[in-house]
This record gives C-alpha cells, sequence and structure tokens, in this order.
C-alpha cells in the first residue's frame, strides 16, 4: 500500500471517528439530555410572570383614602459579599429605619454559616430606595467593576407592597389591619377581606437572545382577580373630631374605656365610630388585642336612664299614659316591702308629668310608667327598638346584647328595666333606638358600607329601607319635644346645651342596684368613686336634626362620674364643631351675648383632612421608636424579618437570571 492511499485512509477513519463521536454527542444531547437542555432553553427564552393587583383601597364617603395599598421595595444583601458589615448597615440607616445592632448580630452569624441571602428590611419606601440607589451609583463610579463596596454587589432589592393607614389613629377599630399574608384580620379589613384582597394572576412570554419580548408570545395563564375598592359612610373630619373629644375625655376621667358614635337617623348611615382604647393599624404588631376591639359593638353595658326615652315613648304609642298624667315621686319606690329604688341623691320629685319624668330623670316616674304598661308590652318594645338582636351593621365581633322575655324576669324586674338595668346593649344599638325617635318613628339598620368600586372603575350604590316602624311620628314629635326640655336650665343634661342650637337628649348613669343604695360615698375618694357607665346621647339641631350623637364612658374616675357630668360636656363640644363643620346655621337666636357669640365663631374653625393626616403622623407610634429616628425598623413582625437567613444557598448567585430579584444599579 503505497504512502499516499494509506494516507488516505487514515484521513477517512479519522473523519469517520469524528462523526461518530459528533453523533454520539447528538445522540446523548437529543435523547438522553433532551429534557435537560430544553429546560435550560426554556429557562432563557420562556419566562413566567405573575401578575400583580393590589388590594382595594378603602375611602370614606367623600373619598378621602382610609386604607390603601403602596408600593415598596424589600431590601436584602449578601453576607458573604460584606466586607465591613456594621459600614453598611450605618450608611442604610441614613437613608431607611433600621435597627443596627441586632441586624449587625444576625448579619455577623450568617457571613460566617456562608449564606447568600439575608433580608435586610421587608418595606423601604419608593424614595428611600432611590437615595440607596443614588449612593450606590457614586460607589460603582468609584471602585473598580469586580470590586465590591460598602453597597455595591452586597445589597440588592425586589418589588413589595405595605398597607398604609394614613389617618393613623384615627378609625382604627373600625378600619383594622391586615396579616402579612395580605388577609384582613380585624375590623372592615376583615368583614369585606373578599371585595379587597386580590389574587395575582400569571402570563407567560418569550425573549430573544438581546432579552426583549418576542412580539405575540404573552400568553395569561391566569387571570388576576379581586382588588375592588369600597367606600364607607364614614367622615373622616367627624371621625377625627370624635376621636380628639374621646382622648380628652379618657386622659382625664381615666375610665375603663369610652366610646362616641355619630349617625344619621334619616337612613342609619354611621357618620363616626371611635372607641378607646384605641392603636395605631400601621404598627399593630406592637399593641395587644384589647386595643383592636371595636367597643361600639363588641361591648354590652347597661344604658341606664337614657332607656327611660324607650320606655315613656313605648308608653305613649300604647296610651298606657298621656302627656299631662302625673306621677307622684317621693324619692323612692318599694318593692314587696323590702326593696327601695332610690331617685338620684334620693331627691323627693313630687308630682311629675312624662316630659317632667325625662327633663329630670326621675327613676320612680320611669317605673311608674312602666308598670302602667306592663311586662309584656314592655318587653315588646325592647325587640321592636332592636334590643337582644344585632344590628347587622356587618362587623365582625358585634354582641348581642341581653333583653331576657318577662318569663325570666325577677320580682324586680319591672322596676329596673326601666331605669337601664337588667338589660344590656351594645352602643350600636341604642344609637339606631333612638334614631328610630328621632326620625319620626322608623328603625333603620347602621349602614357602614357605602358603595363599591370594581377594578373597572364601576360603582355599586348600597341602599337601605327601614327595618320597622317602632312608633308612629305623633309619638315621636311628642318625645322629641320633651327632649328639648332635658338640656335646658334644670334639665339633667343642660351641660350637653350647645350655644346657638337647639338640643333634644338623654343623660344615663347606669349603677349597680347595690351602688345605688350605697351609703357615705366619698366622691374625692377614687377608690369608693361608684362604678358607673356616664352617657348622653342627642339629636342637633332639635327643630330638623341633621345627626344623632351617642357618648358612652365606661366607670370614669373621680369626683365626676353622671353621665350629665362627664358624657353631656363631651357632646357639647363634639356637637359645636360638627355643627361648624357641616356649615348648619345657628337655629336659636344668639342675641348679644359675647361669650356665646365667641363660642360659635369659635367652632367655625375646623380641620381638613391633609391637616388631620400631618397631625396624626405621630400618633400611636411606641416611644421608644421615637428615640432614634435612624436605627428603628417600622415593620410589624420585625422578629421574622430577622431570621431571615433561607433561600439562596452558598453557590448561588443575586443575577436577574437565577431569580426576579433586581440589582439596586
Amino acid at each position: 500500500m503505497d504512502p499516499i492511499e494509506k494516507r488516505i485512509r487514515l484521513v477517512l477513519a479519522g473523519v469517520v471517528l469524528i462523526l461518530f463521536v459528533v453523533l454520539g454527542k447528538l445522540i446523548k444531547l437529543q435523547i438522553f439530555e433532551h429534557e435537560f437542555w430544553k429546560g435550560k432553553a426554556r429557562k432563557q427564552h420562556v419566562v413566567q410572570q405573575p401578575i400583580h393587583r393590589k388590594r382595594g383601597t378603602i375611602y370614606d364617603r367623600n373619598g378621602n383614602e382610609l386604607a390603601y395599598t403602596a408600593a415598596m421595595k424589600k431590601m436584602v444583601c449578601d453576607p458573604s459579599r460584606m466586607k465591613d458589615v456594621e459600614g453598611t448597615l450605618l450608611l442604610l440607616s441614613k437613608f431607611t429605619r433600621i435597627q443596627v445592632e441586632p441586624l449587625k448580630e444576625k448579619l455577623e452569624e450568617a457571613r460566617e454559616k456562608k449564606r447568600r441571602f439575608f433580608l435586610i428590611k421587608s418595606d423601604v419606601t419608593l424614595d428611600e430606595y432611590e437615595k440607596i440607589r443614588e449612593k450606590m451609583r457614586e460607589e460603582r463610579q468609584l471602585l473598580d467593576p469586580k470590586e465590591y463596596g460598602l453597597l455595591k454587589g452586597v445589597v440588592f432589592f425586589r418589588d413589595s407592597h405595605r398597607r398604609i393607614y394614613p389617618y393613623n389613629m384615627n378609625a382604627s377599630n373600625l378600619l383594622g389591619f391586615i396579616g402579612e399574608d395580605g388577609k384582613g384580620l380585624e375590623g372592615v379589613e376583615l368583614k369585606y377581606d373578599d371585595l379587597l384582597r386580590s389574587r395575582d394572576g400569571l402570563k407567560v412570554y418569550e425573549r430573544g437572545l438581546n432579552g426583549i419580548v418576542i412580539p405575540g408570545s404573552e400568553k395569561i395563564l391566569k387571570e388576576p382577580q379581586g382588588g375592588n375598592s369600597i367606600y364607607l359612610s364614614i367622615d373622616i373630619v367627624m371621625q377625627y373630631l370624635a376621636e380628639k373629644k374621646l382622648r380628652e375625655v379618657f386622659e382625664e376621667t381615666r375610665p375603663k374605656s369610652a366610646m362616641i358614635v355619630i349617625q344619621d337617623p334619616f337612613n342609619g348611615e354611621v357618620l363616626a365610630m371611635a372607641s378607646q382604647p384605641s392603636f395605631n393599624p400601621n404598627y399593630f404588631g406592637f399593641y395587644s388585642s384589647e386595643d383592636f376591639k371595636n367597643r361600639v359593638i363588641t361591648d354590652q353595658f347597661e344604658p341606664g336612664s337614657t332607656m327611660k326615652v324607650m320606655v315613656v315613648a313605648a308608653a305613649l304609642e300604647e296610651n298606657a299614659i298621656n302627656v299631662e298624667e302625673p306621677f307622684e315621686c317621693q324619692g323612692y319606690i318599694e318593692l314587696y316591702g323590702v326593696f327601695r329604688i332610690h331617685c338620684d341623691q334620693r331627691r323627693v320629685h313630687g308630682l311629675l308629668d312624662p316630659q317632667h319624668i325625662l327633663r329630670k330623670s326621675c327613676n320612680v316616674g320611669a317605673i311608674h310608667v312602666a308598670q302602667r304598661l306592663g311586662k309584656q308590652r314592655l318587653f315588646s318594645y325592647f325587640q321592636k327598638f332592636g334590643f337582644g338582636e344585632k344590628t347587622e351593621v356587618g362587623l365582625p365581633g358585634e354582641v348581642r346584647g341581653l333583653s331576657r322575655p318577662p318569663s325570666r324576669w325577677s320580682g324586680i324586674s319591672i322596676a329596673a328595666l326601666p331605669i337601664g338595668q337588667e338589660i344590656a346593649v351594645n352602643a350600636l344599638q341604642m344609637s339606631s333606638a333612638f334614631g328610630s325617635i328621632v326620625n319620626g318613628g322608623l328603625l333603620y339598620r347602621p349602614k357602614i358600607l357605602s358603595r363599591t368600586r370594581t377594578t373597572d372603575g364601576i360603582m355599586h350604590d348600597i341602599t337601605e329601607v327601614p327595618v320597622r316602624r317602632v312608633i308612629s311620628k305623633k309619638t315621636a314629635d311628642t318625645v322629641m319635644d320633651m327632649l328639648q326640655t332635658v338640656t335646658t336650665p334644670g334639665g339633667s343634661g343642660f351641660r350637653a346645651a350647645v350655644p346657638g342650637y337647639s338640643v333634644a337628649g338623654k343623660t344615663g348613669t347606669a349603677q349597680s342596684l347595690a351602688e345605688m343604695n350605697r351609703d357615705n360615698v366619698d366622691p374625692l375618694d377614687e377608690d369608693s368613686t361608684p362604678k358607673v357607665i356616664a352617657s348622653f346621647i342627642g339629636a342637633i339641631p332639635a327643630e330638623k336634626p341633621r345627626l344623632s350623637i351617642y357618648v358612652v364612658v365606661n366607670e370614669p374616675r373621680g369626683e365626676k362620674y353622671y353621665g350629665g357630668q362627664v358624657a353631656a360636656p363631651v357632646f357639647r363640644e363634639l356637637a359645636r364643631e360638627v355643627m361648624a363643620y357641616l356649615r348648619v346655621p345657628p337655629t336659636v337666636a344668639i342675641g348679644e351675648d359675647v361669650e356665646v357669640v365667641e363660642q360659635v365663631r369659635q367652632a367655625t374653625v375646623v380641620p381638613y383632612p391633609e391637616l388631620i393626616q400631618r397631625e396624626s403622623e405621630e400618633e400611636g407610634i411606641p416611644a421608644w421608636l421615637n428615640t432614634d429616628v435612624g436605627s428603628y425598623d417600622l415593620t410589624p413582625g420585625i422578629e421574622s424579618d430577622l431570621e431571615s437567613g433561607t433561600g439562596l444557598g452558598p453557590e448561588d448567585e443575586l443575577t436577574e437570571e437565577a431569580g426576579d430579584w433586581e440589582r439596586a444599579f
């Protein structure tokens, strides 16, 4: 075989060998490793991306945002790349609130374990994010491209969001809050969670080698759902005014709790619903469950003398009494010859008609009226007014109250019930019952949800119709005329009188029967102060009411504890400011009384939503958080952030290809 032929054969053999190698490689790639390389290619070219939709916004009746979801950033880092842990954290603390010392300890531990991922803060605002990005750009210009800085190549960001309550403690017990999983946990956020909560969708698309999306490749795998917005009947200005007055009386009398309801009696709309203790939903993790209660609906109590209004109305409606009929009060009424119920301070009122029974808040007179009405009819009207059943306002935690049938009454129930004993209500029940007298005899279901708005912008109004007629308009008007005398000089509620306006209302001081019979009480001794529920409920202006206000103070301490002493002045100041806010002109001539004219003039200065937001910025933030602005993370549940240390392993890289983490430059 000549050399040339030999050489040709060698070349051919080499070519055949190469072909077999290539063929083997192709078989391996396309058969045995097909799925592996297909997955690689798909990962590079086919992208699945969630479609985020924000949780719906909660508005007040005028369109002011009470709760909304704001775009945020999660700030993470690679501990293994940190040259100076403390230096990085101190630099970050200049732009956003973080806990430097606890984070330093955790990061040092993570670095020793060679972890590549650590969550520093879950709610960096976009403004803070931009400031940190700018600092990173400065580092990038000064350092070598492959060199890590305090922030460059170390700190990364990811899209996030946070629920914001711009009015802080205002309406917090009504609104509630959401958990870390985005679900409502308390209040309106819980009740209307199905409307407000969003469900993310999912889309898929292909991108070319240059990363640009290939036209027409996008497909929606799952449509996003939810995220509808709701409008409440609440007026944030009235809410703020109510909260402010409630805090003042809470600080002054140091009660167990207190609450205020402002309601439109002609349609049941709740204009304000405030209670104390309270909390700031932006920092709910720092409060106890007791602070979360919406006590207007969760707490039941004996209403005291405010119940006399319903008893007199029922008796007039049933013609059991007439407006001129006198009843004798000798300071007490004796039952079975062994038990006495006294009037306040054991006063002897003498002969009183129904109007003066209400005006003087005479216990004996109210009991006589109830006895004339009878057990069965009295209980029947309690039911008609809505006592003993939920108002169905649609908020979580509402109590039913207590109104027992006559078969379960004690021997003294006929005397205890008409003065607001042996019966329990929540504040919203009493407010709605009183509203049926103010509006001419119709009971409305309290309304908190005014309308809804879909993600497409379609509005749906929520309308209410009366639940039932309780009393006739004639009876209601008669009782309203009587109640106007309560706030005139000599009436038990004279401290509730509002300069320039007529007020129809009633005081309430609910004591236990044991308290009512206790002797030798020293009002200056706080330990001996009777445990009472002090309240006042009223409508203003009395001739043509715009709204009703119910003030309840549970066990006030100190020298003053009667409803006329504690709750009536709160009503007066609050009603005065609300009338000014609504621009309701005075209905009563104020003449040349300089002091009264000045009071009316001062009441015309009312805050607006933007001012309320600014004034409430520091409300309810735990004191220790304000000691060092640059060293605390205000995120509730911060411990879960500090414990973060899972996710990426030592061999992983924080790159766009490895996940949806975004470099900050």
